[in-house]
């Protein structure tokens, strides 16, 4: 037999390492897929910034919805992974929403729909081509079907960057705990989540360093409902965007909501679900528009005054009346004087004559704070709806941005007050 140099053997011993390395790479491996902290809950969403439900024009905000939120935490790996859910002859495929950076980054779930003849476990099966052992599991059981209502009323007091919030919990709720959330516009998950809150709790001071002055954010009220460990459902609640300010807040600021449907101008509607007392100044503030449209709600109490903000507006603001068909002329309103409207007051009035120079922002909710009185005590459940289109001057019907902040301040008189930011 003839032999080899010892310089053959170790270069052809170095080919077969290669081989041996590819082989080694190239075979799957023997493990099990992983897949632990599975879950299985009802969960609403308010209209949204963060991408939930149907996309209400460019307002940067989303309809929300009512769901089946069904996953698990825990897939490892999750690489090349696909996960099922399956009850009865209903499969859906999961999401990877996971990744690095994420708050659980091997995390699969979707939002299923909440249908009423699919209330026990689900039947997770994770498959991978490289992991020839996959892994069958079990959720649990969906046993509440109802969320708790969404919380209401924000409201911002204290220092600008560091506010202090408060919230209406609904009377109702069977939440055993709250989570406040922060979003910032642009960002896709949240920028700030506060610990866990006893049930009931109703005001949380940020701390200093979440917010940065002139950005734009959304607050999320979360209140969730565990039973035995395992969360059963969940609702979140977003305000409007609104843009802090250092220094402090001269007056409680209500943050409003989004409507989920447009305006006839094609912009956001704010929405306000909040306590009124006579003689009680309330603030909101909207985002940037050349005006904006107030209106109350079914039975609310009428405007009794309006004072506005000096925004270096180049000339008086333009106060429009309906008259039942179309609004109309009434008078100039210097900023930050008193406009007391006749008596009884009005149902709802137009601003305009707001220069785009000016540079307010329709898309956030402390861009005009307008202080506004009531005629009498209840709820202010109306809107104020951004003008971002000026039309025809015979045209004067504008949409109306939705109060974005109201707050509340010291007596002023004989009538409800309330000031919008």
């Amino acid at each position: 037999m003839r032999q080899i140099s010892a310089r053959t053997a170790r270069a052809c011993g170095a080919v077969g390492a290669i081989i041996l390395v590819y082989l080694v790479q190239a075979t799957p491996s023997n493990a099990q897929i992983a897949i632990s902290d599975m879950f299985n809950f009802s969960d609403t969403y308010g209209v949204n910034p963060v991408g939930n439900g149907a996309e209400i024009g460019s307002t940067g905000f989303y309809q929300g919805g009512t769901y089946d939120s069904v996953g698990a935490d825990s897939v490892s790996p999750s690489a090349d992974t696909t996960v099922t859910a399956t009850q009865g002859v209903a499969t859906y495929v999961l999401n990877f929403v996971g990744g690095p950076g994420t708050v659980f980054p091997n995390q699969f779930y979707s939002n299923l729909p909440l249908d009423p003849s699919l209330t026990g476990a689900w039947t997770l099966t994770a498959t991978n081509p490289n992991e020839p052992i996959g892994a069958v599991v079990q959720t649990p059981s969906l046993n509440v079907l109802s969320p708790p209502p969404l919380a209401t009323n924000v409201i911002l007091s204290g220092n600008g960057l560091a506010p202090t919030l408060t919230w209406t919990v609904p009377s109702n709720s069977s939440a055993t705990t709250e989570t406040i959330y922060v979003y910032q516009a642009g960002v896709p998950s949240h920028v700030y989540g506060s610990a866990n809150l006893s049930p009931g709790t109703n005001t949380y001071t940020l701390p200093t360093g979440v917010l940065t002055a002139g950005v734009l954010y959304s607050i999320a009220v979360q209140e969730d409902v565990v039973s035995d460990g395992n969360l059963e459902s969940r609702s979140r609640a977003f305000t409007a965007y609104f843009t802090p300010t250092a220094g402090s807040i001269p007056q409680p600021m209500v943050l409003p909501t989004v409507s989920s449907t447009l305006s006839q101008y094609g912009g956001p509607i704010y929405e306000f679900d909040t306590p009124v007392t006579a003689g009680v100044p309330v603030s909101i503030d909207p985002p940037s528009a050349v005006g904006f449209v107030y209106d109350i709600g079914a039975g609310d109490p009428n405007f009794a005054s309006v004072e506005l903000p000096n925004v270096g507006n180049p000339g008086p603001y333009e106060l429009y009346l309906w008259n039942g068909s179309s609004f109309v002329f009434d008078t100039n309103v210097a900023p930050d004087t008193t406009f007391d409207f006749a008596s009884g007051g009005v149902s709802e009035f137009e601003i305009l004559g707001i220069s785009r120079g000016v540079g307010l922002n329709p898309n956030s909710a402390t861009d005009f704070v307008t202080q506004l009185t009531f005629e009498g005590s209840g709820m202010f459940t109306g809107t104020m709806t951004p003008v971002i289109a000026v039309p025809e001057p015979s045209t004067w019907a504008m949409a109306v941005m939705g109060f974005l902040a109201i707050g509340y301040a010291s007596y002023r008189g004989r009538k409800l007050s309330r000031s919008f930011a």
